[in-house]
């Protein structure tokens, strides 16, 4: 079964930055339907200039109806651990 022609999914992205960013953009490139949760309207907005998700929310969290959902918690380095 070729890789773009495989079944999609819609996938919901809690954080578009570096890695949750990546990560959409590859979801996408295999027909997956990628929304994306950001921290602000700023990140939101350009989150959706590059593409890194089809659609992109802040506040109104409308993760609901995604089929998987991933989660990126920021972890501080710099605790004792």
């Amino acid at each position: 079964m070729d890789k773009k022609t495989s079944n999609f999914k819609t996938i919901g992205i809690v954080g578009l930055g570096l890695i949750g960013g990546s990560i959409g953009l590859k979801l996408q490139k295999y027909n997956h339907i990628v929304y994306g949760l950001a921290n602000n309207e700023e990140n939101k907005r350009k989150a959706l200039e590059r593409k890194l998700a089809n659609l992109s929310f802040y506040k109104d969290k409308k993760l609901g109806g995604a089929s998987v959902k991933i989660f990126w918690d920021i972890i501080d380095l710099k605790s004792n651990v």
